[in-house]
């Protein structure tokens, strides 16, 4: 856990200090699941767009403390260490899709509904 809550500790301050860097390349990584609804991220226009992305790389890491906070519960019952991370991974990569899908409706069209 103490990890996690150093990782979380470092990428919002990266999430802050790198201006939106973060967050881009974080938006790349899920493009997948973010151009069923949205379009690109380089399409995105207008001033919404850098504070979104620097709101985005402050809020995603929260996901690195529920994810210590999930592989301290399994650490305690026993669960192996590679499922335990991939698990970790996951809670990573669901954080930043949710993040994602939390913040942009209010700032572009939906296409998926």
């Amino acid at each position: 856990m103490l990890w996690s809550i150093v990782a979380f500790v470092v990428f919002a301050c990266l999430g802050f200090l790198g201006m939106g860097v973060t967050s881009a390349v974080l938006m790349e990584a899920i493009r997948p699941f973010l151009t069923i609804c949205f379009p690109p991220i380089g399409e995105w226009r207008g001033d919404w767009v850098w504070p979104i992305l620097i709101a985005y790389g402050l809020i995603w890491p929260v996901s690195f403390l529920v994810a210590g906070f999930l592989d301290r519960i399994w650490k305690r019952q026993g669960r192996g260490k590679w499922f335990r991370r991939g698990v970790y991974l996951a809670v990573l990569y669901a954080g930043a899709v949710i993040t994602a899908y939390a913040l942009l409706p209010g700032q572009l069209p939906m296409r998926c509904l």
